[in-house]
């Protein structure tokens, strides 16, 4: 057993909110302790299929990285919904939550798509000083806190009336996990008052 220290530790977020892309926020700043994770068991299994299946041609290979990205978010939803549909139980979920964390991931994967052929065309187009000029940085931050303003509510409805009491649902072992939590007081400030 391997055990790290605090500073071994990879920082969960990275100031998400001074995101200058959607890309930038969820390549780099957002949950970046899951990344290696969704690359593994989402991006290359797709982006090596539709390689393979395009014969490993120049354009197949865009298109696998364009579809690995959404596949990513696409899949990325589907668990979210399934951890939404588990706090709230069937006929709450069907009712109020259903689709909406599909909706959220999905949106942005088709965000971080446009962003990636925006941003290839536009480096031929316009010169770096302009790209890199303080005007468009803060253009694109109001771009990504509007995107994110219209959105976040389909992630944040589904989590907002429910915490960590419903713990048990989430998963098998949730109320040994519940337990876990409740006996070691060090973790309580990460976990709210329900624990």
């Amino acid at each position: 057993m391997i055990i790290k220290t605090s500073a071994e530790w990879r920082p969960v977020m990275d100031y998400p909110i001074i995101g200058s892309s959607l890309m930038d926020i969820w390549s780099n700043r957002w949950h970046r302790v899951f990344r290696p994770i969704w690359v593994m068991l989402a991006y290359k299994p797709i982006y090596h299929f539709i390689q393979k299946w395009s014969q490993n041609s120049k354009t197949g290979k865009k298109f696998a990285t364009l579809f690995a990205s959404l596949g990513v978010f696409f899949i990325s939803g589907l668990t979210h919904e399934y951890i939404v549909f588990c706090l709230a139980g069937w006929p709450i979920y069907q009712e109020r939550y259903m689709g909406q964390q599909i909706m959220f991931f999905t949106t942005h994967g088709i965000f971080v798509i446009a962003e990636k052929i925006i941003g290839q065309s536009m480096r031929s187009v316009l010169p770096t000083h302009i790209r890199q000029s303080f005007l468009v940085k803060i253009l694109l931050h109001l771009y990504v806190v509007t995107v994110v303003y219209y959105t976040f509510p389909y992630f944040l409805n589904g989590f907002a009336f429910w915490g960590m009491h419903r713990l048990e649902n989430l998963f098998v072992f949730g109320t040994l996990f519940k337990r876990f939590l409740h006996n070691t007081p060090f973790l309580h400030p990460f976990c709210g008052s329900n624990v």
